[in-house]
């Protein structure tokens, strides 16, 4: 459920060619019959698509270039990569800002570490203390990091919210306090976190910190080996620990390790090199804070550490959407971005500027400005071009930098990155952030948005419509006097599953089903730990949910956003999983044979639930016989309340049973689900994973998406002067194009930031229709309350067809009236002096030109003497004329 990046050898040929042929057959010959036109297929583009593992920037580079790979789900990461791009004919790219890297610091006061030579132990945690874990990020030169480690390809990264996205650019003033008040201070950062440690006992003797029981501070630094530059931050950290006095345990590791570790785990880590892959832009991050400081979806240790009471209501009344306007928003997105920096259990460092390599032979792929070919609609719309045999069919060779790290299941599995891509080509969602807004649109289900709104009168819930109880395992009629703040109609677009049959509104009943079950702490199939921000939400928030017809529902729920394109996918009740296939999970994990997630499968001991290969295979083939073998329908499945075209027979539960296991018979693991390809083979040795194009039964045709493939990012630049003088009005120009044509659909600010990174004006340019540029006036009462000095103007666009901002930054000094008019003379004094220096040049040349015509002349006739004469009078003539015109006002 769905509730929530030998030119030279042809010419020569075709010369011979044509000295020996006539022209006619010349013609004939380069001349190409024109290529019929093909079908657009149902689907995608391509026919098959081969994901193979390739964590070798060098290695994968080569394979495109050679043609043995089309494409890299990932991006290149060293300067030598990117030379590598741009100077091969045969490999392109596209930039997005798609991952950014961070310190995840663990907040428990006291944790067992295994310290060698010693043994297990539980010691002091440094970490464990918020206001030490707040100054390291004085502690840490971001810049540095941008320049050296990430050679100049990354943003600094300060906040909880990314420098590249709306959230950020929406209070970009204030972002920019903020970097100014966290800004690299060793010194600060010493002296923080010296009282911080000596008020907790700690002791600091000879260069090294012991704690209140006299032990040296030891820290467990996890470092992921890969990439370099993950690395190469881990250990400059970790270095810089060290020069703090305390004793640092560098233990590499890798992603696997890091899951088991770290996140499932509380105890044998301080510190770990985070990275996350941001995969679709937003417009508005609500459940960030709540998602990264509050929630154990991110990691085990959430079970046990509590983030500030300030801290943790805000994000959850910013999850749940609970603000009343945009500027209500504005000021706790401003807010927390303060909080979070306060409790730092995550140090956000750098913002990648991800460069995605494919092949030439590629074309028209749509990405995510965000997320670069992480887009669920990158692999959707890629086709081969013609000159390679596309558009329509072919295979595609992408390199994906890991496979099989998490299990495959769309319950608690596809955790990491390197699995999603593979799910995204698998699964369909109901509605999906269109990769250039941020803002979601239809997949499969269409929708129509009521709502009251924050401050309306509630909407009335129709009392047969459903909720489920999940304590008693049955649907019931929501009754009288209920109501609901936001109504969404949804009108599906069903198709077929990929095994073949039909789906239908049964399997969207069914998924609400298994998600209120997995969320009731008495449910055997509960998993804490496969409950993101949106079920929880959403299971908090539904009112209940009315059948319209076989196709469409309205979903009743109590929540609101700025934006009814995130109300519609906070209710979204879609599924990309068949009931079948719950049912058959289900029976496992009750059972306690497999969990969904990792962190239960910690917890009971048993296998992690794979659809796809290993153990998980054996147990399911065997509840699959005995749910087959007694046509299992799931009881509240055939409850009188529902409908009937979400009820389930007998008679489609055997055509379901017996289309899974066919499927499996058939391709040997049981992941069915709706998207444009399914997978086909699944090889753990080589490692290779192949999908094949689902064209029966697949709603949409190829071209379906196309109308993405260009993003609208709009072009900025400003003119305004240099110098500003007091008492004086100042007019601003801003162009803004795209295409090269004007372009209004942008909202812009403009910032002026004094040398102290203080925000001293802030002003919204407007559109003018008849110069086609936006324009501003700073009074001149405004510039007579601006101190002397250099300030720093950001003009910051956004646009709203593509939400990637386009900051512009020029130096402008103010100044008083006697400064600005001896800067315009001395401006005047300049080029006046320079352009008398251009004439006396001049004259010098023309003085040495008659020289050389007088030297000469002796020897030349009459008439050769008169034509050198007339030539030298007309050079001076000529050039005084040009002079005299260029200088003309």
């Amino acid at each position: 459920m769905q509730v929530r990046k030998a030119a030279l050898i042809a010419i020569i040929a075709m010369a011979a060619l044509m000295l020996v042929m006539p022209i006619a057959p010349i013609a004939r010959a380069y001349t190409a019959a024109p290529k019929p036109a093909q079908e657009v297929p149902y689907g995608p583009w391509l026919d098959a698509i081969e994901f193979y593992e390739e964590s070798d920037e060098a290695a994968m580079l080569e394979k495109i270039d050679k043609g043995e790979r089309h494409i890299w789900l990932w991006d290149i990461g060293t300067v030598e990569g990117i030379r590598r791009a741009e100077e091969s004919p045969n490999i392109e790219y596209v930039k997005a800002y798609s991952g950014c890297f961070n310190l995840f610091l663990n907040p428990l006061p006291r944790i067992k570490i295994e310290i060698p030579g010693v043994g297990v132990v539980e010691r002091f945690n440094p970490f464990g203390i918020r206001e030490v874990r707040e100054a390291l990020n004085l502690y840490l030169d971001r810049e540095y990091v941008v320049k050296e480690i990430f050679a100049g390809y990354g943003v600094p990264h300060y906040t909880i919210w990314p420098p590249v996205r709306p959230d950020y650019n929406r209070v970009y003033a204030d972002m920019k306090l903020l970097e100014n008040e966290y800004a690299y201070n060793p010194s600060e950062a010493w002296d923080r976190i010296y009282k911080a440690l000596t008020d907790a006992g700690c002791t600091f003797k000879d260069g090294k910190w012991y704690d209140p029981d006299g032990n040296p501070i030891v820290i467990k630094f996890w470092i992921r080996k890969t990439p370099a530059q993950r690395n190469a931050l881990g250990h400059y950290f970790a270095t810089e620990l060290e020069k703090l006095g305390f004793e640092v345990i560098r233990r590499e590791c890798t992603g696997l390790e890091a899951w088991m570790f770290v996140y499932s785990a509380i105890d044998d880590w301080n510190i770990y090199t985070e990275g996350w892959a941001f995969t679709a832009i937003s417009a508005y991050d609500d459940d960030l804070p709540y998602y990264m400081y509050c929630s154990p979806w991110t990691g085990t240790v959430f079970e046990y550490y509590n983030a500030s009471a300030e801290l943790r209501d805000l994000a959850e009344k910013l999850l749940m959407a609970e603000y009343t306007s945009t500027e209500e928003r504005n000021e706790w997105v401003k807010e927390l971005a303060r909080l979070c920096l306060e409790d730092s259990t995550r140090i956000w460092v750098v913002w990648q500027i991800t460069p995605f390599p494919y092949h030439k032979s590629l074309t028209k792929m749509v990405y995510d400005i965000t997320g670069g070919f992480y887009s669920l609609y990158t692999l959707r719309t890629a086709r081969f071009t013609e000159a390679a045999g596309g558009p329509v069919g072919g295979t595609c060779k992408a390199g994906d930098r890991f496979l099989y790290v998490s299990a495959f299941n769309p319950v608690g599995g596809f955790k990491w990155l390197y699995d999603a891509l593979i799910e995204r080509v698998v699964y369909d969602p109901g509605v999906y952030v269109h990769p250039h807004t941020g803002r979601y649109i239809p997949v499969r289900s269409t929708f129509k948005v009521e709502t009251a709104g924050p401050n309306g009168t509630p909407i009335e819930v129709p009392e047969d419509a459903l909720l489920f109880n999940a304590s008693t395992l049955d649907w019931y009629k929501v009754g009288a006097n209920v109501t609901a703040t936001s109504a969404v109609t949804f009108n599906f677009i069903f198709g077929k599953w990929h095994h073949g049959q039909d789906i239908t509104m049964a399997d969207i009943f069914a998924a609400l089903a298994h998600s209120y079950r997995l969320a009731y702490e008495e449910d055997p199939i509960y998993d804490p730990y496969s409950i993101g921000p949106g079920l929880e939400t959403f299971i908090a928030t539904c009112k209940g949910i009315k059948v319209i017809n076989d196709t469409a529902v309205t979903v009743y729920i109590d929540y609101w956003h700025i934006d009814e394109t995130f109300i519609a996918a906070q209710a979204s009740i879609w599924t990309g999983t068949p009931w079948e296939l719950y049912a058959l999970m289900d029976a496992a994990v009750e059972a306690h044979e497999l969990a969904f997630s990792d962190g239960m499968s910690g917890e009971w001991k048993v296998p992690w639930l794979d659809l796809t290969k290993g153990d998980s295979l054996t147990i399911l083939k065997s509840h699959l016989d005995d749910l087959k073998a007694e046509n299992y329908i799931p009881p509240y499945m055939t409850d009188p309340d529902l409908p009937d075209c979400a009820k389930i027979t007998d008679t489609d539960a055997s055509a379901r049973w017996s289309a899974l296991d066919s499927w499996y018979a058939t391709y040997g693991h049981f992941l069915v689900s709706n998207g444009p390809f399914y997978i086909e083979t699944v090889d753990t040795v080589t490692p290779m994973l192949r999908v094949k194009a689902f064209r029966d039964g697949y709603p949409f045709k190829a071209d379906h998406w196309d109308w993405l493939i260009t993003p609208k990012i709009p072009e900025i630049s400003v003119a305004m002067p240099d110098m500003i003088e007091i008492g004086k009005e100042v007019e601003v120009e801003i162009t803004s194009t795209v295409f090269g044509r004007p372009y209004s659909d942008v909202d812009i600010s403009f910032l002026m930031v004094d040398a102290e990174g203080n925000v001293v004006l802030e002003k919204t340019p407007t559109w003018d229709e008849t110069t086609e540029r936006f324009r501003l006036t700073i009074s001149a009462d405004e510039t007579s309350a601006l101190p002397l000095g250099v300030y720093t103007v950001y003009v910051v666009a956004l646009g709203h067809e593509a939400a990637l901002a386009r900051v512009v930054v020029k130096s402008v000094s103010v100044v008083a009236g006697i400064v600005y008019m001896k800067s315009l003379v001395d401006e005047l004094d300049a080029k006046l002096s320079a352009e008398i220096e251009e004439l006396r040049s001049a004259m010098d040349e023309l003085k040495t030109a008659i020289e050389e015509a007088k030297a000469s002349s002796a020897a030349a006739s009459t008439y050769g003497t008169a034509g050198i004469a007339v030539g030298v009078i007309g050079i001076i003539l000529g050039g005084i004329a040009s002079f005299l015109a260029r200088k003309r006002p």
